[in-house]
């Protein structure tokens, strides 16, 4: 339960938001959301100090159409978009770990089954894509808490999806447990192969941040709550008969 605990700390951390208000450097003689790369990133700074999240996720797209390979606006936007939709539900989460209730772990994990976790899946399926923070992973250009970030959000796609699984839900159902290992009901080898399909990719993503950040020097409780955690998942779904 303390890796848990652990490794949903890191979402509650991984933004640090500083200022009050939303001025662009330069905005007496600027229109926000118009302008060139740099422009348009200090204008999503602006919003994010000023706490308007989905603002600021709005610049730094405009600001990916103009550098594509631009690893420092796809984490910009990452945490934009982590800020205005995804971080109030691991506000719950942390909650229900820290009171040391497995019941109440469990309810809120599988309480993101629905139109709320629907609507966070929607948003990390882009964040996790190729061109995405899949590109930050490639080119393994990056600082130590962006990686540690990146494994949590795909961790998170991946839990999201194997509940929301259309395919799935025709044909049983997905329980996680406190440790986030995965039980299911219904016709379990086909929801099996469902799942080997879902976290294949996400397993693979995890273990290269994690390996890029051992290269780094990085070993810690954080990164082996990770590696646990991602390990407990993975050899729930292999251990389905």
């Amino acid at each position: 339960m303390k890796k848990l605990i652990c490794f949903l700390l890191c979402f509650c951390f991984a933004i640090v938001f500083t200022g009050c208000d939303e001025r662009n450097l330069f905005s007496w003689a600027h229109n926000p959301g118009s302008g060139d790369y740099e422009s348009l990133m200090s204008d999503g700074q602006a919003a994010m100090n000023a706490r308007k999240f989905g603002r600021a996720a709005g610049f730094f797209k405009k600001a990916i159409k103009i550098r594509p390979k631009s690893n420092e606006a796809i984490y910009a936007y990452a945490s934009a978009v982590f800020a205005d939709i995804i971080q109030p539900v691991f506000s719950e989460i942390l909650t229900a770990l820290i009171s040391s209730n497995t019941s109440s772990v469990e309810s809120t994990l599988n309480n993101l089954q629905g139109p709320q976790g629907q609507k966070i899946l929607e948003a990390l399926k882009e964040l996790t894509g190729p061109n995405m923070l899949g590109q930050i992973i490639n080119s393994q250009n990056g600082s130590v808490d962006q990686f540690l970030n990146i494994a949590l959000l795909y961790i998170l796609s991946g839990l999201l999806a194997a509940l929301n699984d259309p395919d799935i839900q025709a044909i049983g159902n997905v329980i996680l447990n406190g440790d986030l290992s995965i039980d299911v009901v219904g016709d379990i080898a086909s929801i099996k192969d469902k799942l080997i399909a879902i976290f294949g990719p996400i397993y693979t993503a995890v273990k290269q941040c994690l390996a890029i950040l051992a290269s780094k020097g990085i070993s810690n409780d954080i990164t082996r709550a990770i590696d646990d955690n991602i390990d407990n998942i993975w050899n729930s779904v292999l251990a389905l008969p």
